[in-house]
């Protein structure tokens, strides 16, 4: 089995919303919105003060977490993309296509992306 681990520092996050348009920010997976709002200024900690009352509207957004990757494809072998800890509703794409989609946080989901690759 050849493996292709995807994390890093190397995702870009934008959002698709109307409120403030974020794109194209650098943002670590694993890692979630608020940290990479957070570490670009766009947002400040919701911990201190009364901050999280000025960031709720970063929970009603819809967000997009991009990157690009060069894939050596194996003869005669399936391809999957694994991923973990990922929150709560998400709808996966490769290549412009609907791969899957999820609904829970506290499982692996797997999706079989031989086609799509």
């Amino acid at each position: 089995m050849i493996t292709t681990n995807l994390s890093g520092d190397d995702w870009k996050l934008s959002n698709t919303g109307t409120k403030k348009r974020i794109s194209n920010i650098q943002m670590n997976i694993p890692g979630d919105i608020h940290s990479a709002l957070i570490r670009s200024a766009i947002i400040p900690d919701p911990y201190i003060g009364f901050n999280e009352n000025d960031i709720q509207w970063v929970g009603k957004d819809s967000w997009k977490i991009t990157k690009t990757f060069i894939f050596n494809h194996q003869p005669d072998t399936r391809s999957y993309l694994v991923m973990d800890m990922v929150d709560t509703f998400f709808t996966v794409y490769l290549n412009d296509r609907k791969i899957g989609k999820g609904d829970n946080y506290f499982r692996d989901w797997r999706f079989d992306v031989t086609r799509t690759l």
